[in-house]
């Protein structure tokens, strides 16, 4: 597990901390991160995610649609936008929280 909730950090959030196969839980939330990498799909044991209260400003990448071993996303208030198309395909999810932004489903 890697916490990086509540700090300041800003830039993209660092997915190359260690072994990316065996990361379970990645908490970066309540920070000012603008990015959210495409390497994030490489984190293929994630069970949670929590990446709330960011800067994204921007569409859900695809690629969290590839962590098919994730129950636990959250990703409220940080002003994204877009479609959720893919979301589906994580199948194991039990807690989904995209509150607070502007998505649409198609």
């Amino acid at each position: 597990m890697i916490v990086l909730s509540r700090n300041q950090f800003t830039g993209p959030i660092p997915t190359v901390l260690g072994d990316p196969c065996k990361l379970a839980r990645l908490l970066a939330d309540d920070n000012h991160f603008t990015t959210i990498p495409a390497s994030i799909g490489q984190l293929t044991s994630l069970t949670e995610l929590r990446i709330s209260h960011n800067s994204f400003s921007s569409e859900m990448r695809t690629e969290l649609c590839n962590l098919q071993t994730l129950k636990h996303l959250e990703m409220s208030g940080c002003s994204m936008f877009g479609t959720l198309v893919g979301i589906g395909s994580l199948i194991n999810l039990e807690i989904l929280d995209l509150s607070n932004n502007q998505f649409t489903i198609s």
